[in-house]
């Protein structure tokens, strides 16, 4: 018989707060990310002891510095690599990276999505077809920020893809739902 995944079901109500502040404030609450660490942490220690805490700590790596990059170059806040590390902390490494996999693509189509809804595809693609031309004759790439008129100027909330991904990638290592065992 399936049991409960309690810690999941945690994870899921961390991950639909942040989605929720995240839209409603584009902020996600450092407590929050932060709380989550320190449950997933906590939880995987109780688990499996000191094996616990290196998976969960290398669970917590994998999140952070696969989207740390992201951030450093703009394309992410800070309150999204973090909310990522809380993921880690839960799910450990192997599945955190096929969760930051499935977070990357749907991100990708919920930002299209999201700029289609806004009118402002054509914009980003003039936008981006100018810094790929730059790239392709001076061999450097020159970011071209977005106007304030430009959609790509608005905050899209990511928690949502982080939370959409974490599904997504749970159910592609383990083939079953998530919150069952």
């Amino acid at each position: 018989m399936a049991e409960i995944n309690s810690p999941f079901i945690l994870l899921t109500f961390i991950l639909f707060f942040a989605t929720y502040t995240d839209i409603k404030r584009h902020l996600i609450p450092n407590g929050l990310s932060l709380g989550g660490i320190v449950i997933g942490l906590s939880i995987n220690i109780y688990q499996s002891g000191f094996d616990g805490a290196l998976f969960s700590l290398a669970g917590l790596a994998v999140g952070f510095f696969l989207l740390i990059p992201f951030y450093a170059m703009k394309g992410m806040a800070a309150g999204d690599v973090k909310l990522m590390a809380a993921v880690g902390a839960f799910l450990g490494p192997s599945t955190t990276f096929a969760v930051v996999l499935s977070t990357l693509i749907c991100g990708a189509v919920l930002a299209l999505a999201y700029i289609a809804i806004k009118n402002g595809g054509k914009q980003t693609f003039q936008r981006y077809g100018t810094i790929l031309r730059t790239l392709k004759s001076t061999h450097k790439w020159i970011y071209i920020k977005p106007s304030d008129q430009d959609v790509g100027s608005l905050r899209f909330p990511y928690a949502g893809a982080i939370l959409i991904g974490t599904f997504a990638g749970t159910y592609y290592i383990n083939n079953t739902l998530p919150f069952y065992t």
